[in-house]
């Protein structure tokens, strides 16, 4: 991949590395246990780590930190947002660091701000670790497979991987979509700088043709699916074959064993208050 090209949640970055050939199913399962531990993390210290351990993968994935951050600008806006929300809006305790007639920040509301805008690019970095080094259709795989139990339940296992897999595969197809429509606008003379105000009205012209373009690709996806026969089977015996098939051996065995041991081991300090 050309680390210039923007990298976004859904993009798959297809290299050789350890990462990449482990299994689909131990990568969530490792990202699913990440998410958990986050959630139930009290420490900025323990997300820091999180943090380090997740670049260091990406590293090792052979994606290049520094143009992976470089493309974070649409995560940057949403911290914003967050870091502006908890200051205005969360529990203020005496003193204050800023005391204004409009606005008022303690310390608890500025510790607020950054513990719960690092958890959301925590969040953010499991993501695109696992979206990165995992191909959509591994990803479906891999989905099957863990839930593939629910089929004596009549849950539609094989339909739900279908959605998930298009869906992710359109994600960087509806970009490039984006900016073809953009740089057509522009040379019809379209003006999409100058003030915000400005800049909403002229997004309709890119909206409205997206979305034309969304149903068209989804009318014709869908009638292709149907003409290659595609269809459930209410048969919970009946299973759908793969073209290529994954294996959970050793590597991942030894994969989530040692994320479990380093989640473990950094909740465990952080629980024992051993870090602030």
């Amino acid at each position: 991949m050309n680390q210039s090209q923007p990298i976004f949640l859904g993009h798959f970055c297809p290299l050789d590395s350890l990462v990449h050939r482990l299994d689909a199913r131990a990568k969530m399962t490792a990202a699913l246990a990440m998410m958990a531990l986050v959630l139930m993390a009290k420490s900025i210290i323990v997300y820091l780590l999180l943090a380090g351990g997740l670049l260091l993968a990406l590293r090792l994935s052979g994606v290049e930190a520094a143009s992976f951050l470089r493309n974070l600008k649409p995560v940057a806006w949403l911290v914003l947002v967050t870091v502006a929300f908890h200051l205005l809006f969360a529990e203020k305790t005496e003193p204050y660091l800023v005391d204004l007639a409009f606005l008022k920040i303690s310390s608890s509301s500025l510790y607020s701000a950054t513990f719960f805008s690092i958890r959301l690019i925590i969040f953010v970095l499991i993501s695109f670790a696992f979206t990165l080094t995992t191909s959509p259709s591994d990803i479906a795989d891999g989905f099957s497979r863990m839930i593939r139990p629910l089929r004596r339940f009549s849950f539609p296992v094989d339909d739900l991987s279908l959605i998930l897999f298009m869906a992710m595969r359109f994600i960087p197809v509806l970009y490039e979509e984006f900016h073809a429509i953009r740089n057509a606008q522009i040379l019809r003379g379209a003006d999409f700088s100058g003030p915000y105000r400005n800049r909403i009205k002229a997004a309709t012209a890119l909206i409205v043709p997206l979305l034309v373009l969304s149903v068209n690709r989804a009318d014709e996806l869908a009638m292709a699916i149907s003409a290659r026969g595609y269809r459930r089977f209410d048969n919970s015996e009946t299973i759908r074959t793969l073209y290529v098939t994954s294996r959970f051996s050793l590597p991942e065995v030894m994969f989530l064993s040692l994320i479990f041991i380093f989640l473990i081991c950094i909740y465990t300090l952080g629980v024992v208050n051993v870090w602030p």
